[in-house]
C-alpha cells in the first residue's frame, strides 16, 4: 500500500514542505566497499516557483545530503527532469563500481534496468 511521506527542506529562503510522491528504499555499496548502506530515492510534488517555472524536489538520501530542486516549464517537465537526474546520478555511481540491492534481498545486485524497468513492446 502506498504511503506518502512528508519531507521538509529549505531552498534559499523558501521552506519546502513536500509530499514524496514516488519513493523507494534500496541498499547501496560503494566501489570496493564491504558495508551496504540505506539509500532512499524520492521525488516531491512539483510546485510553481516564484519565477513562474515549476520545481520538483529530488531526494537521494545516502549518497547526497541535499539536492536542489529541478526546474521545468511545467509540472510534468519538472517531474521528468527530477527522475532523469536521479537516474543519471545513480548511473554515475554504478559506472564507478557502486552497486544497488533491494532492501529485502541484499545478496543479489541490481542492474539499473531493474530499478527503471522498460515496458514490453
Amino acid at each position: 500500500m502506498f504511503q506518502a511521506r512528508q519531507v521538509s527542506a529549505k531552498f534559499g529562503s523558501v521552506e519546502l514542505s513536500q509530499v514524496l510522491i514516488p519513493e523507494t528504499s534500496l541498499l547501496a555499496q560503494r566501489p570496493g566497499g564491504e558495508e551496504k548502506f540505506p539509500l532512499r530515492l524520492g521525488l516531491g510534488r512539483p510546485f510553481r516557483s516564484d519565477e513562474g517555472t515549476w520545481a520538483c524536489p529530488v531526494i537521494i538520501d545516502g549518497l547526497y545530503a541535499k539536492l536542489c530542486p529541478v526546474f521545468g516549464i511545467d509540472s510534468w517537465h519538472a517531474l521528468q527532469l527530477g527522475n532523469r537526474l536521479i537516474r543519471q546520478l545513480l548511473t554515475q555511481f554504478h559506472e564507478q563500481g557502486g552497486r544497488f540491492f533491494w532492501a529485502d534481498d541484499f545478496c543479489t545486485p541490481l542492474s539499473l534496468d531493474q530499478i527503471w524497468p522498460e515496458l514490453p513492446a
